[in-house]
């Protein structure tokens, strides 16, 4: 009997990526799957503890990527219904942005201190170098990243009254402008999960067990941790998140990279839940909405 590919395989076990599927030509999808499948191979093969715990970061940082394109894929319906049109841009934009993000964070060919804090045009570019070319996404994408990056720009700092629209049919149209990214983003939500899986698949074929790390690592790997989760500005202002060091830590315990929707329904969820705010409108955006949208689009939850 004919081995099956990792993809298929994987779709045996845990169910059919539609969205994928429905849209992208098998063959493209099997080569992308594929290559980065082997490359994880090689890397974890190494069984070196550092790189362990950047994977099982990688895959932490690409949930909440994932779940901050729902959050805002889900208030932009809210805003659009309430006429909040300057603000439904911000957060078409940033849906997209935070989903495709986490494609490039799962990528093998991109290291992470490179990824986890990407420029809007590096991460325009990457997506049409890696993704575009290689048949996983359409141009329509890229094109979509950039139209909504430039409604965004106009609303936050020009505020247009009128004007031309001198190319692009749906500029300035929010409408027409959600219901293409209501189109694509579970794709992109589903690719990211996709490339989740191939990295626990890997991860059982070269290693096939959790890794156990010693007190000896614990001081690089309490650096790489640290790193991740404190921002400094351009002034005195910085944050450390302890929240996030809590669930970096809490996922290395599993000592292996695990896909993303398991990640999102054991932990990161119910964080993002309780982290906000009580006691809203009944008429306002309910958080449980990111949960809902994840149920219909990825079968998760």
């Amino acid at each position: 009997m004919a081995k099956l590919s990792i993809l298929k395989q994987i779709e045996k076990d845990y169910g059919e990526f539609s969205a994928i599927r429905d849209s992208r030509p098998s063959d493209k999808v099997a080569r992308f799957s594929r290559a980065q499948y082997e490359k994880l191979e090689r890397i974890f093969g190494r069984n070196d503890p550092i790189v362990t715990a950047e994977w099982i970061a990688r895959h932490y940082l690409a949930s909440k990527k994932i779940s901050l394109a729902a959050l805002y894929f889900t208030q932009s319906e809210i805003l659009i219904s309430q006429g909040m049109k300057n603000l439904s841009f911000y957060a078409c934009y940033y849906s997209l942005f935070s989903a495709l993000s986490a494609n490039i964070l799962l990528n093998t060919d991109f290291q992470l201190n490179k990824v986890r804090e990407i420029s809007h045009t590096a991460l325009a570019r990457e997506i049409r170098n890696y993704y575009v070319r290689s048949g996983i996404y359409d141009e329509e994408v890229v094109l979509l990243l950039d139209e909504l990056r430039f409604c965004r720009e106009l609303y936050s700092y020009h505020l247009p009254i009128s004007g031309d629209v001198i190319h692009g049919e749906t500029i300035l149209n929010v409408d027409r402008l959600h219901d293409r990214l209501g189109k694509i983003l579970p794709l992109c939500l589903q690719v990211s999960d996709m490339q989740s899986y191939l990295s626990y698949y890997a991860w059982e074929s070269a290693v096939g067990r959790p890794y156990d790390f010693n007190i000896q690592q614990t001081p690089e790997i309490d650096e790489l941790f640290w790193s991740i989760v404190t921002r400094n500005g351009s002034s005195s202002h910085s944050h450390q998140d302890r929240g996030d060091y809590y669930l970096l830590a809490y996922f290395l315990k599993s000592g292996q990279p695990i896909p993303l929707t398991w990640l999102i329904n054991e932990k990161v969820l119910e964080e993002v839940e309780s982290g906000w705010v009580e006691g809203t409108d009944s008429a306002g955006y309910d958080i449980g909405s990111i949960a809902h949208y994840f149920a219909k689009v990825t079968g998760a939850l």
